[in-house]
């Protein structure tokens, strides 16, 4: 199979397969390859995506790494539960470039039903922020473009509530 290799305005090699064994149909199917990416260059997106769950992992390593380091642990230990538990599981097969505002809302609706009830709002900033990590990464290996208006997830949500039994306890504790 012929292989085909050149540059953009970026000065970065690309390598693609051409699929074809005859020197003939490689040439035609290279200068195709080559028109694609000059256009996808001049339209913003990115020359190879990923899927979700791959630039997922790689996020869940960069958290480890952090947590190692002592930078944030707790709450890097909650975004790596996040990713594994609900992201990963939901848009894990789905290609960066194919994320859309109803996949945001299909996932906001599996995600409450696994549950079991609507999350309050800082659950739902954790699941924002764990998603939006893995986003930002995906932008800065540039797997995905900026250019791509990516949907966010919803932080709205009911405001936390005090526990009775702690409040009780507060009230026996300065003999109110």
């Amino acid at each position: 199979m012929w292989q085909v290799r050149f540059k953009l305005g970026d000065l970065k090699w690309l390598r693609f397969t051409t699929k074809h064994k005859e020197l003939a149909y490689a040439k035609k199917a290279a200068g195709e390859m080559y028109d694609r990416a000059r256009f996808k260059e001049e339209m913003g997106i990115p020359q190879r995506t990923r899927r979700f769950s791959a630039v997922a992992d790689e996020c869940l390593k960069l958290l480890q790494q952090e947590i190692e380091q002592g930078l944030r642990p707790m709450t890097n230990k909650d975004y790596q539960r996040v990713i594994r538990n609900y992201i990963i599981p939901f848009f894990g097969k789905y290609n960066l470039t194919s994320l859309d505002s109803n996949l945001v809302r299909e996932f906001e609706i599996w995600r409450n039903q696994k549950i079991g009830h609507m999350p309050i709002a800082s659950t739902l900033m954790t699941h924002s922020a764990a998603y939006n990590r893995v986003i930002e990464l995906a932008v800065d290996k540039g797997w995905l473009s900026q250019q791509f208006n990516v949907p966010r997830l919803s932080r709205r949500g009911a405001k936390s509530r005090t526990r009775p039994g702690l409040e009780l306890a507060l009230i026996f504790e300065t003999g109110r």
